[in-house]
């Protein structure tokens, strides 16, 4: 009788694993042709490119206002941290004549890592 519940309990433990295992190989499966099938896509090709097309037409009413900010982390060559720097500013669009405009530009700098800019 324990011969036969430790046949039993070998046979589960395969089960389970095989289970797993084709799990696995479905979501590696899936998601090789999920990446594949993401080639095609024109989205992807414009990222690509890394530029919008030219055919795109912006519906710009009043001018738009964005906040853009930009963190630089500097590192010596052996990866060790010595300084970081954060540019900040408002950036606007929409102006006649297809002008722009930066305003509050500010940058910060220190060498503690660890310190909030």
């Amino acid at each position: 009788m324990v011969c036969y519940l430790k046949q039993i309990a070998v046979k589960t433990q395969i089960f389970k694993k095989s289970i797993l295992f084709i799990l696995a190989l479905g979501l590696i499966l899936f998601f090789i042709v999920d990446m594949a099938s993401a080639r095609g896509n024109d989205i992807e090709k414009i990222l690509s490119e890394g530029r919008l097309p030219s055919t795109l037409k912006l519906k710009e009413v009043e001018p738009q206002k964005y906040l853009v900010a930009t963190d630089y982390f500097n590192r010596d060559i052996y990866g060790n941290f010595f300084s970081k720097q954060r540019y900040q500013g408002t950036y606007s669009r929409g102006y006649s004549g297809g002008k722009v405009n930066w305003g509050r530009a500010t940058s910060e700098s220190t060498t503690d890592e660890k310190a909030p800019l």
